[in-house]
């Protein structure tokens, strides 16, 4: 796990506290408890989208395991693209 400092481990905790159950297993039915907040698209260092409440998600640690493989593998999908240009961090599509 990275360490943002304490101003993170704080905004994390509250996060987690008002969203206490993992956004990915929700949607497959179950209720797992999150421990994790996740970046919807990855921030890479940019202050913008690690800041931004809009770009989290509470996830179960194998939940955020399974994602990070994932783009590790394949690099970002449509929806992440989508995201990151919703947030200003790609330009427009065309």
């Amino acid at each position: 796990m990275r360490d943002y400092g304490w101003r993170w481990r704080r905004a994390r905790d509250a996060y987690v506290r008002a969203h206490p159950l993992c956004v990915a297993c929700l949607a497959t039915g179950r209720a797992v408890a999150a421990r994790v907040v996740d970046h919807v698209v990855p921030h890479e260092g940019d202050d913008a989208l690690l800041w931004a409440e809009r770009n989290w998600q509470s996830l179960c640690h194998a939940c955020h395991n399974a994602k990070t493989t994932r783009q590790a593998r394949e690099g970002l999908d449509e929806r992440e693209q989508a995201l990151q240009r919703a947030l200003g961090a790609l330009p427009p599509e065309g």
